[in-house]
């Protein structure tokens, strides 16, 4: 074997290109595909994956000036061959670039790294044996439907606190036993600390984990220990899938609905369908976890494509379903004054009513004096971070905007920010347009906070919400604190809806149910039910009986009714199953496959124009059952000063789509129709979640 073809990190189309080197005497018979290796590229060197040998070259021009590869990163094999076809499969899947999506799979703490540093043997601590909880009958059966199921992907459909972690465990503790590694996904960072001292707990030392915020060494040791085998489980959000797995039996992707699972930007993929493919690639078995599982993974599940266990109760026998509380808060509109609470010695004074204590009612604030009273826990969950106001002039009402997005500019103590792009600017007195007077309306968590005080001067609160999160040290210490009990309520976003168990926490207060109420997203009603269902589901978890109660303008609505029946299967999948119908009747997933194109400019009419002219040529495709929606301004119309159009592809036919997306890249990139709008670019996204 005389030539390599090697993926090199480059933005070049077609996307699956290979470029061919000679193999230099010196490396002759050492080359070997899934190599880390260095290769010159137009005038610099840069490193790339080896991906076939072969005898001859298919370069059409003179074989002599064919250059040669440089040397090895990694003299290793950092791609098994299940792993290059996972590559190849999510180049073309997701139209992005093999060597860019190689350089996603490969932390850069790798790929930089010295050969003494990947061959380093560090000191293994020993591995202490620990015995697992034992499982309830419930929890028995489960896993032997997973034993016996000859499917390759199994969905564990368990209410919230039903054990559904203690069932992934001795899933695991098998995987172990017959020398194979586990990857367990979860949706957040947040998550990734408590979930690593329960798997640490129950197999020390065999944990690796993996995600954005870890430092190169830290992403490197992580690495290297699954790569040697030194470690048996990986463990963390999406990218965890791309850990270097030699022997994979498992996958586990806990909380499996959740949107967060599809990455929005460069590599677009979603981990669940990429989940779907290395299981199959590897001969691994898929398992999906959830409370309340996607449609798509349901219907899959009801129509026996997908294995199906369900645990029904609470796995701490003592545990009881919470009770629900639906509070209208149009009955509060009337009121004048506001009455805190009945316990005198820890709340406030009345006070006259200000917006904000809108979003406290009686009820809640009364729960909340109980729990303090008994000295347990709450959280209180909002779906916006930081103070969430708007600044909003008295007099014309204007309001401050981002000037290089349309969004409204959000304050954030000191100073005004738009949640987009970072951009930051003061915090106006007088409105810019009339000279009127600027006021404060509306509030996210950090107000929230600043708000229970008024409620209980004594109240010792800790807030988990993105701000907190970007500081992973203040993360870690934040849940730490409050499952130590430091702290008697957890004030919070999304994060706090998934999968924390805090067994003192015996009340859950949902500020504002109707936040998200009106997106312009098919999977709206959807994502709401889900979302309640979790963050209800974090009380009562344990000996303490929980209550929940939310709070909402529009009282009415079926999936508050849904919850207040109580935490049940049948409950949901009734739910899910009038969803699934009206995605029937309108073409959408579980019946259809999607893709976006959007369309990114700073010049509007240029954007436009292009989106236009792509959807007038797609609108001439012959394909049966493929629809083409657009071309419309996104929702969010303007981001980081780019104007934004978009085109929604749905197909019954994966393949039917894919042939489209494939003609309009090339029409785009091969035909040079992107020379034509130069100030404009072509993103293309299969397997949306957002549609903003």
């Amino acid at each position: 074997m005389s030539f390599a073809e090697v993926a090199v990190s480059v933005p070049l189309y077609p996307n699956k290109r290979f470029f061919d080197y000679k193999i230099p005497e010196s490396l002759l018979g050492k080359v070997t595909p899934g190599q880390l290796i260095v290769v010159p590229f137009g005038r610099r060197k840069t490193w790339g994956v080896v991906w076939r040998l072969k005898d001859k070259t298919d370069f059409e021009g003179d074989a002599s000036k064919i250059k040669e590869l440089d040397s090895f990163v990694f003299e290793k094999t950092v791609f098994s061959k299940a792993q290059l076809e996972f590559a190849e499969w999510m180049c073309e899947r997701y139209f992005y670039p093999i060597g860019e999506v190689c350089e996603a799979m490969l932390p850069a703490a790798i790929r930089k790294a010295s050969q003494k540093l990947l061959n380093a043997t560090p000191k293994v601590k020993e591995k202490l044996s620990h015995t697992l909880r034992v499982l309830n009958e419930e929890q028995e059966r489960v896993m032997a439907e997973v034993a016996s199921s000859p499917l390759a992907e199994h969905l564990i459909w368990g209410v919230t606190g039903s054990g559904k972690t203690e069932v992934y465990l001795h899933l695991i503790q098998k995987m172990i036993q017959e020398d194979k590694t586990s990857i367990v996904l979860v949706p957040e960072i947040a998550l990734t600390p408590q979930l690593f001292s329960r798997f640490e707990n129950a197999f020390p030392g065999e944990v690796a984990v993996f995600h954005s915020a870890q430092t190169e060494k830290e992403q490197r040791t992580s690495w290297l220990d699954i790569f040697y085998g030194r470690k048996k489980i990986a463990l963390g959000p999406r990218s965890a899938l791309f850990a270097p797995v030699s022997s994979l039996g498992l996958i586990v992707m806990d909380e499996e609905h959740e949107g967060s699972y599809k990455q929005e930007e460069r590599l677009r993929y979603h981990a669940r369908v990429a989940a779907q493919k290395l299981a199959e690639l590897s001969g691994a078995k898929l398992i999906l976890g959830s409370a309340t599982p996607s449609a798509e993974t349901l219907f899959r599940a009801l129509s026996q494509k997908t294995g199906l266990s369900k645990l029904s109760a609470r796995a701490v026998k003592t545990a009881t379903r919470p009770t629900v509380e639906v509070v209208d808060l149009k009955k509060k509109l009337a009121q004048k004054t506001f009455q805190p609470s009945p316990y005198k010695e820890d709340a406030g004074e009345s006070f006259p009513l200000e917006p904000e204590s809108l979003f406290f009612s009686e009820e809640l604030v009364y729960e909340l004096g109980q729990v303090l009273e008994r000295k347990e826990q709450a959280i209180l969950f909002l779906n916006r971070r930081g103070l969430g106001r708007a600044r909003v002039c008295k007099k014309c009402g204007y309001q401050p905007s981002c000037l290089q997005c349309a969004v409204t500019l959000i304050p954030h103590k000191n100073k005004m920010l738009c949640h987009y792009c970072g951009f930051e600017t003061f915090v106006p007195e007088k409105c810019e347009k009339c000279s009127g007077e600027m006021k404060e309306v509306g509030f996210g968590t950090q107000a929230l906070e600043e708000m229970l005080q008024k409620f209980f001067p004594k109240i010792r609160s800790l807030r988990l919400d993105r701000d907190v999160v970007q500081d992973r040290k203040k993360l870690v210490e934040t849940l730490k604190s409050f499952s130590d009990r430091e702290a008697d309520v957890l004030i919070g976003t999304q994060m706090v809806a998934k999968g924390h168990d805090f067994p003192q926490v015996s009340l859950v207060g949902v500020i504002l149910a109707d936040i998200g109420f009106s997106m312009p997203d098919f999977r709206n009603e959807e994502k709401a039910f889900q979302l309640l269902t979790q963050v209800a589901g974090r009380a009562g978890r344990a000996e303490i009986p929980g209550k929940v109660v939310i709070q909402s303008f529009r009282p009415e609505e079926k999936i508050f009714q849904l919850l207040k029946e109580g935490e049940d299967l049948g409950v949901y999948e009734q739910f899910l199953s009038e969803v699934i119908e009206t995605r029937k009747y309108l073409n959408y997933p579980p019946f259809s496959s999607l893709a976006m194109i959007q369309f990114q400019g700073l010049d509007a009419a240029e954007v436009e124009a292009a989106a236009v002219m792509v959807n007038k040529a797609l609108d001439k495709v012959k394909a049966e059952n493929f629809w083409v929606l657009g071309a419309v301004p996104s929702p969010i119309v303007k981001v980081r000063n780019k104007y934004r159009y978009q085109i929604l592809l749905k197909s019954e036919s994966f393949e039917v789509l894919k042939k489209s997306l494939t003609w309009v890249q090339d029409k785009w990139v091969g035909a040079g129709l992107e020379k034509k709008f130069q100030n404009t670019r072509l993103i293309i996204d299969v397997d949306p979640v957002g549609m903003m």
